[in-house]
């Protein structure tokens, strides 16, 4: 199964001794949740684009996304290419949704997922990538939430992560969330560089 639309040197970084996979959640026939208006696919995507924007400056780290357009990879597919190219870190981004009230950004962590190679856990790199996300955002701090059932931090074999950004569903904070998706990329890229800086992996 390819997981590229183009060949995979198009999607790496050409340099880099620390490798990350970042993932848009959803896309192609999944649009994952849908609310005012507004479709998780198309948020999840605009976000990595905009991370791209700056993991393309930046020589220190080789990145793999999982799409870069309005595909779907299955949940095997984004682990798999994780494990296949020996990933130190994954990154998923989400967005949200519940009742109309409901708010706030959340990261996901597996409390019986994989460690990566130096030993992060999940836990310990959403813990690095939280406060980014929840600061650029400005929405409650919902924190840490041990989901050991998700399919993407149970099958990558190294440290994983999912940010959920925000609730699509809470019309004012989808609102929100689709004029800043440019700024939530950024804080994608700043809170991978900080763990990396924080966890460095050795090499």
């Amino acid at each position: 199964v390819c997981f590229f639309e183009v060949p995979v040197d198009a999607y790496e970084k050409s340099l880099k001794n620390v490798k990350v996979v970042i993932d848009a959640g959803h896309g192609g026939s999944d649009s994952g949740a849908v609310a005012n208006g507004y479709k998780e696919k198309n948020m999840t995507l605009k976000i990595v684009q905009a991370a791209k924007s700056y993991f393309d400056d930046d020589p220190d780290i080789k990145v793999y996304y999982t799409r870069l357009s309005d595909t779907y990879p299955s949940l095997t597919e984004r682990s798999d290419l994780a494990n296949e190219v020996g990933a130190d870190r994954f990154y998923s981004v989400h967005i949200n949704s519940a009742g109309s009230s409901a708010t706030g950004t959340e990261t996901l962590y597996n409390s019986k997922g994989y460690k990566s190679s130096t030993g992060l856990t999940s836990y310990s790199w959403s813990a690095t990538i939280h406060p980014y996300i929840r600061s650029a955002t400005g929405f409650t701090n919902r924190g840490l939430v041990n989901r050991t059932g998700l399919a993407v931090l149970r099958h990558t074999k190294t440290s994983s992560t999912l940010t959920e950004i925000g609730f699509i569903s809470n019309k004012s904070e989808a609102k929100k969330m689709n004029s800043n998706l440019t700024n939530y990329g950024k804080a994608v890229y700043n809170s991978t560089k900080a763990s990396f800086s924080k966890n460095p992996t050795g090499r």
